[in-house]
This record gives structure tokens, sequence and C-alpha cells, in this order.
């Protein structure tokens, strides 16, 4: 479970500014809420490894990689993207959960 600092509609919300066409076919797939939050506010640990990953790379689109990590920072708070990076056991697994629901 990642916990958000924002309610599941709206990190919905913001992910739905991040134009790139194959980012917003993911969105549905790939930012699923944990069902077991209390205040509807937290996804899934492969949601937030997801994200990050557009955060890191953009899919090559330094656009699209900079609307990631303003937008992680937005849902998870401010800093929690360059806390994330820093940190390369998370950096390393995250390639391999992102896509594990």
């Amino acid at each position: 479970m990642a916990i958000m600092t924002i309610t599941y509609a709206q990190s919905m919300g913001r992910l739905s500014t991040i134009r790139h066409k194959t980012f917003a076919k993911g969105v549905g797939a790939h930012w699923l809420a944990d069902p077991g939050a209390p205040h509807n506010n937290a996804v899934k640990q492969c949601s937030l490894c997801w994200l990050f990953c557009w955060a890191e790379t953009g899919m090559n689109s330094d656009t699209t990689k900079l609307e990631a990590r303003a937008a992680f920072d937005d849902i998870f708070g401010p800093g929690a993207f360059a806390g994330y990076a820093s940190n390369p056991a998370f950096v390393a697994n995250a390639r391999v959960v992102r896509y594990k629901k």
C-alpha cells in the first residue's frame, strides 16, 4: 500500500493532466486503488512503482518525465520523487514491481 496525500479521485484527476498517449492508456490499467485504505487515499505498491518509472524515464520524453515527476510529488508529497530516487534498492525494485498487481 502506498499512502497518498490526496484522494484516489484527486490523483486520477492529476494524472489526467499528463498528455502522453501511452501514459494515458496505462493509467486505467496500472493506477490501482488499494481497497484496504481507510480513507480512499492509497494505491497499490505496483502503482507507485509504475508512476515512479514514468517519472524516471518519461518514455524518452523530457516533457512527460517532468510532468510525471511533478504529479508524483503532488500525489505523494513534496520531495517524494527525490526521496524514492535516492534509494538504489527501491529504484532497482520498481521496474520489477510496477506490473505486478
